[in-house]
Formats: structure tokens, C-alpha cells, sequence
């Protein structure tokens, strides 16, 4: 069928193409186009409703717009393009009780092999009884189908006097789906069991008016809110599938999602459930690839692909605060397997964590992102619940800015292990506290093994520091390969003589910016990188262990000018290197160095140069000397300039006594403690033609 040019009344009022109200027919290969308004709109449908191998586009509204309180929308083997509108959009509102027929009561319901599918089931007491109310009932369907628990309605004058609870069985001693108090509006996800039968009980106490209203449905999989299988949905004005309202589920499988021009490809907004992406493309979108705006539920994005949209390739938010009456049962959500790449901002967005929750994003490839590759933001609050994160198995190449970004980091238990990070330009990972009182007492645990570093370049490969003090906090880097990576500080590019100078932010490989971050058993070798590690720790009474790891050399004069810690710059916390390995390429080797044989001294071989720690009795000559670290005076160290020293300070290096420095002149300006100047070279902007050219001037010939 067909349809054209649909939607101008009489009196020129628009109207969709296809309208339905109540029982929907079963649409299967027909054409909606160049509509006034909407190509197909349902509204309160009874029963589900299907869409087959259907074209809907050039409509000047939405694609298919749906507004229904059961769900049950298939769109399968369609093309919705270049619509005025969003390309599908669902709207749950809420169950009327009008609409109930044929309902039972959960304590009176007869339990019967013949059950017929869907069950409405109420769950009441009266503000009259004078008992307490408490009913149990199991339900079950044939073997092979799995149950849905939809909660439709929920009302009480009296909050948290009912409790209702759902089992995964036949009696309470079955795993719990869930048990939650009875609060008056709320709108709780729908449960699915995992056989084919189900638990349910209800208490409520005396004298109170509470009612709840279920319905359970039966089949082989969850009952879903929007199903959309095998679609193309392109160049829509609007989202290209937006769901509000989510309650049960939203599926997307083997679906293009490109080129839509308002907020995200696929935009879920407000409600809880399961949102299920799996093989479909969503790339040049106006906004994000994916957002997810809701209280809670999971979020499952899985061998996909999410590229070249404008925001996020994948952004979950969970935002109970401002969605008070959804009640989800979980937090979670999982990216596996997908490819991600040129997106504008994160590639994987993920936030605002409240409760226990679980995120895995394994076995995917970030590449090219002009922003971080994935973003974890959790929780501050305290007794806010913890979040499980794993990131494993993962390639992130060619990202022009973090890999992974973990900012603040308390609430969490991370492990992160066996990716590859290969040419980034600007970091690979970046865990980091914000010096907050508040964060100190939040736990944080993280273990990063197991991952390769190769050739990547900005300020830092690896940037671990979470609060100093915290006993709470601990991360382990051990088992891990930096190695080829290319660190320079910002500004520090071969055409450009001058650079900024560190002093508590140096740029290397791994930098460490807390004790209570280890760094264990891992090759280190970065040869185009003045350091190998760096302490960011301003603590001069801190070490951070640094122990077991291979540093790019088997010397320890080569490795002991390759840490920047407090040697460098007085007020930095101290790396503890020794013993070191000898082994290049096994973490695990047991050939080490053991014991310190290098003493370092504050002006090697007596030349121009000095700095360093002064631990015993040191003298200065006559003569300049250039200050290239800090002069760090011990308490136990005394350090003498005899007259005509002159000690020129880069900018950036200074001195700090903590013992005794001697300076006695026989005249003004004897001892001169003064700032180096560097002496610019301005490249030559004269141009020469060539000479072959240019035409010979008149020559002087000898008399």
C-alpha cells in the first residue's frame, strides 16, 4: 500500500497519515511519504503493535510517533528517512484505570496450568481493614518462556506501609528480583525472570489505602517498550529514535541510526529499564550517538559501531534526583566489542553514579576521538554506593586527547588491564583526585596491569594520584609496558628555542602525584623522553615506591638522572627506585639490582654545573656555576661559597636550606646569586634568491 500526499483534511488541518486508537492493525509493506504531518501515529493502542518492511519519509512530522502505557512496538525491515520530525518516536504515559479488564486480585487468584497471557494482578488494602494484609502467589508458563513483571500503577495515602517483593522462583527462598516499599506515584521497572516461573508477595498494614496494579506477561525474551530490528533511519530533523518514558525495555538490532539532526541518534529521556544495542551503526549525528537519561537500569551497547557524531558516541546518565518517582533496581552498563571512533567529544560518556553500579567496557577500539576516548565520572557522595569498573581488552589509537579519564576517582573499584594504547597525542590514562577534604574518606581502590604504552606523545603517558593522605586510597601500576612513548613539556616543539621550565608538573611517562600509588614490576623505557617517571607529589617528606620496575637502563647513573622527584625540585615527594630490574622485557625477572651503588655529586667532576641534595660538607670555587636542579641543603649538609661564586638560577630552580650555607665575600657583589639569561637565536629572515639568477655586480680590476 502506498500512501501519498496524506494528512490535509477538508479544512486543510493536518493529520497524520495512518491513525490508530485502539486495536492496531499489522502494517506490513507500506509507504508513507510526503505527508502533512506525521507518516503513522497510535495512540492508546490495545494490544502490540507491528510495523514490516515499511518506508516512511518526507513527512513533515514524525516518522511514527506512539503513545501507549503497554508497549509492545516491533518495527522490523523499514526505511524512515527525511522526515520533519523525530524518525520513531515512543511516549509511555502512564495506565489509566479505565483501561483495566479482566483483573484479578493477588490473593485470590487461582494458580492454574491454563493461565492465559497477559495477567493484570492488583494488589490492594483498604483504609477500613483492620488486619494486616499479606498475600503470597507463584505463577508460571510453559518451560522455554520467561515471565515480565510490569508495574502499571502504584498509589498509597500512607508511604513505606506496603512492601512488595518479586522472586525468581517459586517461593521466597528463590533469588530476589527485587523488594522496594510502597510510595505513592512511583514507577518502577518491569522485572524478568530467568525461568519460567515467578514469586510474588505483598504486605501492606492495617488501615491504610494502598493500591498497585501488575501486569505479567510471557514469552521468550523481555517484553520490550520499542523494538526496532533491521531499520534504516537517516536524516531525520529530529532524533532518530527517541523513547520517553522508559519502563520495560528499548532494543535496537541491526539498525542504522545516521545523519539526524536534533540532540542524539537514539535518545532515551526519563524513566528506567534495559536499553539493548547490539550490531547497528550510529554515526553522523547531530548531537550524540547515544544518550541515555534516566533513573537507572542497564545499558548494553555491543558490536556496534558509534562514529562521527557531534557530541558523545555514547553518553549514560543516571539522574534520580531530578526523576524521583522511576525506581530502577540497578545501575549498570556495558560497552563490548564496538568500534568508536571520530567522535566530537567522549567516545564513551558515563556518569553520575548514586548506588551500587557496574560498568565493563571491554573489547572495543577507540580510535581517532577528538576528545577522550571513554570518561568515568563517580559519585561524591558518602555511603553513596560503590562503582565496579572494568576496562580490559580494549585498543585506543590515535585519540587526540585521554584514553581514559577517571576524575575524581573515590566510590570505585577499578581494574584496568590488558588494553593497548598506541599513538595518542595526548595521554593514555589520566586518574586524579582534586585536593578536596571530602575525598579522603571516600574509598578508592584501582590495579592497572597488564596494558602496552607504545609511541605516545603530550605531557604524560599515565597520571595516577589520588588523595595523599588517604589510607582509603590505593592504586597498584604493576606488569605494565611504557615503552617508545615521545614526552615533552607543553610548548616544547623543535622550532622553538625556549620552553617552560618544570618545577612541581613535569612532563614524563608515568607521573605520580600521591604515595599511596604504586608503581611495581613494569617495563619503562622511553628513550625520546628526557624522564621515565615523574613525582607531582608536593611532599618532601613522602616517597612513592617505585620498586621491581626496569627504567631504561641497567645503570643506576643513567636511571638515577632519569627520575624527576625531590633531587630536582626541593619540595617534591622522593622515588624510591632500588632495587630495579636488570631484565628489559619480563616484569616478573628475578635478576635485580639490590643495593644502592651510585652516590651522586652536587658538582660532577668539578665543572660549571651543580644542584642536587647536600648531605655532608660541600665548596664552591671561584667561578659561575649554572644551578641545573634545586639546591636542596639536608639538615645534616652545610654547604660553603667561597668569594667569587657565582650561582645563576634557570627560571624555575631555586634553593632551599635546611642546614647551613656559608657565603662570606671580602667585598660587594662577591657571591652573586642571580638568573641565568638565555640568549635567543632569531632564525634569519633574510631570503636569498638563487644565485644563478641574481645578476653579477661591476668588479674592481687591479691597476
Amino acid at each position: 500500500v502506498d500512501i501519498r500526499f496524506a494528512g490535509s483534511g477538508r479544512e486543510y488541518n493536518a493529520s497524520s497519515a495512518i491513525e490508530v486508537s485502539g486495536v492496531p492493525p499489522e502494517m506490513v509493506s507500506i509507504t508513507v511519504y510526503n505527508s502533512a504531518y506525521n507518516g503513522i501515529n497510535v495512540t492508546d493502542p490495545v494490544g502490540p503493535v507491528y510495523i514490516y518492511n515499511s518506508s516512511i519519509s518526507n513527512n513533515r512530522g514524525y516518522g511514527i510517533y506512539v503513545n501507549s502505557s503497554d508497549g509492545g512496538v516491533h518495527v522490523e525491515g523499514g526505511h524512515i528517512a527525511e522526515n520533519g520530525g523525530d524518525g520513531i518516536r515512543y511516549f509511555g504515559r502512564e495506565y489509566l484505570l479505565k483501561d483495566r479488564k479482566n483483573v484479578f486480585d493477588l490473593c485470590t487468584l487461582p494458580t492454574t496450568s491454563s493461565q492465559t497471557f497477559p495477567l493484570l494482578i492488583e494488589l490492594q488494602q483498604d483504609i477500613y481493614t483492620a488486619n494486616r494484609k499479606d498475600c503470597e502467589k507463584y505463577i508460571y508458563t510453559q518451560p522455554g518462556y520467561v515471565l515480565t513483571v510490569n508495574f502499571l500503577i502504584i498509589r498509597t495515602n500512607n508511604n513505606g506501609t506496603a512492601k512488595i517483593a518479586v522472586h525468581d522462583g517459586i517461593s521466597s527462598s528463590d533469588r530476589q528480583l527485587a523488594s522496594f516499599p510502597v510510595f505513592n506515584s512511583t514507577k518502577p521497572q518491569s522485572l524478568t525472570t530467568t525461568r519460567s516461573n515467578v514469586f510474588l508477595s505483598f504486605s501492606a498494614l492495617a488501615f491504610t489505602d494502598t493500591y498497585a496494579l501488575i501486569r505479567i506477561t510471557s514469552g521468550v525474551d523481555k517484553w520490550y517498550d520499542l523494538n526496532v530490528t533491521d531499520t534504516n533511519i537517516s536524516d531525520n530533523n529530529g532524533r532518530g529514535i527517541a523513547v520517553d518514558n522508559l519502563r520495560s525495555r528499548l532494543g535496537v538490532l541491526r539498525t542504522s541510526v545516521s545523519h539526524n539532526n536534533h540532540v542524539a541518534g537514539i535518545h532515551v529521556n526519563n524513566g528506567a529499564g534495559h536499553v539493548n544495542i547490539t550490531e547497528s551503526r550510529i554515526a553522523f549525528n547531530v548531537g550524540d550517538g547515544l544518550n541515555v537519561t534516566y533513573a537507572g537500569g542497564s545499558t548494553n551497547v555491543s558490536r556496534s559501531t558509534l562514529s562521527s557524531n557531534e557530541g558523545y558516541g555514547a553518553a549514560v546518565w543516571y539522574n534520580e534526583t531530578q526523576l524521583p518517582e522511576f525506581l530502577s533496581f540497578n545501575q549498570s552498563a556495558v560497552v563490548q566489542y564496538s568500534a568508536i571512533f571520530k567522535n566530537v567529544l567522549q567516545g564513551v560518556y558515563i556518569g553520575n553514579f548514586s548506588r551500587d553500579s557496574t560498568v565493563n567496557i571491554t573489547g572495543n577500539e577507540f580510535n581517532m576521538s577528538l576528545s577522550s576516548a571513554i570518561e568515568v565520572q563517580t559519585s561524591w557522595k558518602e555511603n553513596g554506593g560503590i562503582l565496579n569498573l572494568f576496562i580490559g581488552h580494549n585498543q585506543f589509537r590515535q585519540n587526540k586527547k585521554l584514553g581514559v579519564k577517571i576524575r575524581p576517582a573515590v566510590n570505585v573499584e577499578a581494574l584496568i588491564e590488558y588494553n593497548q594504547f598506541v599513538n595518542n597525542f595526548h595521554g593514555s590514562i589520566l586518574i586524579k583526585n582534586d585536593p578536596l577534604e571530602l575525598f579522603e574518606v571516600l574509598p578508592s581502590r584501582f590495579v592497572i596491569r597488564n596494558n602496552e604504552f607504545y609511541h605516545n606523545q603530550g605531557t604524560f603517558v599515565v597520571n595516577l594520584g589520588l588523595s595523599p593522605y588517604s589510607e582509603q586510597h590505593k592504586i597498584l601500576f604493576t606488569w605494565n609496558y611504557v615503552k617508545h612513548n615521545k614526552i615533552s613539556e607543553p610548548f616544547d616543539v623543535d622550532r622553538i628555542t625556549k620552553r617552560l621550565i618544570p618545577r612541581s608538573r613535569v612532563a614524563a611517562p608515568v607521573v605520580v602525584s600521591s604515595d599511596n600509588a604504586e608503581i611495581f614490576r613494569n617495563i619503562i623505557q622511553n628513550s625520546q623522553s628526557q624522564y621515565e617517571i615523574g613525582a607531582h607529589l608536593q611532599d618532601q617528606s613522602q616517597s612513592i615506591n617505585c620498586t621491581y620496575n626496569w627504567l631504561g637502563h641497567s645503570e643506576e647513573e643513567k636511571i638515577y638522572y632519569r627520575l624527576f622527584d625531590r633531587k630536582e625540585r626541593y619540595n617534591l615527594a622522593r622515588i624510591e627506585y632500588i632495587p630495579f630490574l636488570l631484565h628489559s622485557s619480563y616484569p616478573g625477572a628475578t635478576t635485580i639490582m639490590p643495593t644502592r651503588l651510585f652516590v651522586p655529586e652536587f658538582n660532577p667532576r668539578g665543572g660549571s654545573s651543580v644542584g642536587g641534595e647536600v648531605e655532608g660538607l660541600e665548596n664552591l670555587r671561584p667561578g659561575e656555576y649554572t644551578v641545573e636542579r634545586d639546591i636542596n641543603i639536608r639538615p645534616e649538609g652545610r654547604l660553603n661559597l667561597e668569594p667569587g661564586v657565582t650561582l645563576r638560577f634557570p627560571p624555575g630552580v631555586g634553593i632551599m636550606v635546611g642546614g647551613k650555607l656559608e657565603a662570606r665575600g671580602r667585598r660587594p657583589n662577591d657571591i652573586l646569586l642571580t638568573l641565568q639569561e638565555e640568549v635567543i637565536e632569531e632564525e634569519s629572515t633574510t631570503i636569498f634568491d638563487d644565485p644563478e639568477t641574481v645578476p653579477a655586480g661591476p668588479s674592481l680590476a687591479k691597476s
